[in-house]
C-alpha cells in the first residue's frame, strides 16, 4: 500500500512507517506542501492521503475536494493540530475517511489507517461487482437480440409457411371448384367452353385461348373468349398464336409468364413474332397428361391489367385436370381400338393426331 503524507512536519509521516507492524507492508511519501502532493498524486496512485489542514500553500480541504472527484479510490485522513468544529464539519462533507487530532499515537493512527484501507478494499470489490454486472447486462443484452432476432426470423418463417399453406388450400380449393364443374363432362366442346368461362370467372375481362394439337407440331383453335380484339385483328391473332405461340409453350414446362414486349422477343427470339402481342401481359400453359401437350391455354390482355399472382396458382392447378379430363375423352373416342397406345393414334376423319 502506498501513502501519502503532506505536513510541514514530519512527524506524521514516522508515524505511518511504524503503523506497517499493525497494516502491513507500507510505502510513505514525505512531502511539505499542497503544491508537492499534487505533483506526487500526478506521477502515480496512493492509496490513502494524510494530510495536515492547514498547509502553508493552501488548504488541505481543497485536495480532499479534488481527490474525491479525480481519484475516487483513494481514502483520506485529515489530521489536524488546530481542530474545531467547523473544520470537521468540512472535513466530513468534503469525504475524507477519518478526522484525527494531533497528538497522535501509532495504536490511533494505525487503526484509522487500517479502516481506510479496509474501505477502499470494499470500494474495489464493489466496483468489481460493477463492472462484472454490467458484462453480465452486455451479455444479457447481446442474448436478448439474439433472440430478438431469432424470433422475428421464425416469425417470418411462420408467415411465410402460412402464405404457402394459404396458398396451398387455395389450390385444393381451385382444383376442387373447376373438377365439380367438369367431372362429367364427356363433350369436348363443353369441356372447352366451362374452361375458358372458369379462367374468364377467376381472372376478369381478359381474351383466352385454348389450343389443341392437330398434328406433331401444330396446334389448331379449341376456343376462345374475345375481350376486346376487332373481328379481323382476332383471325390473325389466333392464327399466329397457333403456329407460333402455342407450340413454344407446350414445349415448355410450367407456366410462361411475359410482362412486356423485351420479354416476349427473348423467349419468341423474333420481333416480328413477339410483335402480334405488343403491349400485352401474357399468362400460357400446357396441359398435359403422361408428358404430352393435349392443349396449349393462352392468356392475354393489356399490360396496365396484368395478371396477379392467384391467377397463377389456378392456372397451375387447373392444368393437369384439364390434360387428364381431354386424355378421358380421347379414350372415349378410342375406345373401339382396345388397348392401343391412343396417344399415337389417328383421328379417322383428317388423319391428325387427336
Amino acid at each position: 500500500m502506498r501513502v501519502l503524507a503532506i505536513d510541514p512536519e514530519p512527524q506524521l509521516g514516522r508515524l505511518l512507517t511504524q503503523c506497517q507492524t499493525v497494516t502491513g507492508p507500507l510505502e510513505v511519501v514525505q512531502v511539505d506542501s499542497l503544491a508537492q502532493g499534487r505533483s506526487q498524486l500526478a506521477q502515480g496512485r496512493f492509496d490513502v492521503v494524510a494530510l495536515e489542514p492547514h498547509l502553508p500553500d493552501g488548504s488541505g480541504l481543497a485536495l480532499v475536494q479534488e481527490l474525491r472527484q479525480r481519484h475516487r479510490q483513494t481514502r483520506t485522513l485529515v489530521v489536524s493540530g488546530q481542530p474545531n468544529l467547523e473544520q470537521a464539519i468540512d472535513a466530513i462533507r468534503a469525504g475524507v475517511s477519518d478526522f484525527l487530532v494531533k497528538p497522535l499515537g501509532v495504536a490511533q493512527l494505525a487503526q484509522s489507517l487500517r479502516r481506510a484501507l479496509d474501505q477502499q478494499a470494499q470500494d474495489r470489490r464493489r466496483a468489481q461487482r460493477v463492472r462484472r454486472l454490467r458484462r453480465a447486462c452486455q451479455k444479457l443484452d447481446q442474448a436478448r437480440l439474439d433472440i430478438s432476432r431469432q424470433v422475428d426470423i421464425l416469425c417470418n418463417d411462420l408467415v411465410t409457411a402460412y402464405q404457402e399453406l394459404a396458398c396451398q388450400v387455395q389450390q385444393v380449393a381451385s382444383a376442387s371448384e373447376y373438377g365439380a364443374i367438369i367431372r362429367n363432362e364427356l363433350d369436348l366442346e363443353m369441356l372447352l367452353r366451362k374452361s375458358l368461362e372458369y379462367l374468364v370467372d377467376k381472372a376478369g375481362p381478359t381474351n383466352a385461348a385454348i389450343f389443341l394439337p392437330s398434328s406433331l407440331d401444330e396446334f389448331s383453335l379449341g376456343g376462345y373468349v374475345n375481350y376486346n380484339c376487332s373481328n379481323d385483328a382476332a383471325d390473325i391473332l389466333l392464327e399466329h398464336l397457333g403456329d407460333v405461340v402455342a407450340p413454344r409453350v407446350a414445349q415448355t414446362d410450367g407456366l410462361v409468364r411475359l410482362h412486356d414486349q423485351q420479354s416476349l422477343r427473348d423467349w419468341l427470339g423474333d420481333d416480328d413474332q413477339a410483335a402480334c402481342l405488343a403491349e400485352c401481359d401474357v399468362t400460357a400453359f400446357a396441359c398435359r397428361h403422361q408428358k404430352e401437350a393435349l392443349a396449349v391455354v393462352i392468356l392475354f390482355r393489356d399490360q396496365t391489367q396484368p395478371f396477379d399472382e392467384s391467377l397463377l396458382e389456378t392456372c397451375a392447378s387447373i392444368a393437369p385436370m384439364l390434360g387428364q379430363a381431354l386424355a378421358r375423352l380421347i379414350r372415349i373416342h378410342h375406345r373401339h381400338l382396345g388397348d392401343l397406345d391412343w396417344g399415337s393414334v389417328e383421328d379417322e376423319s383428317d388423319g391428325g393426331s387427336f
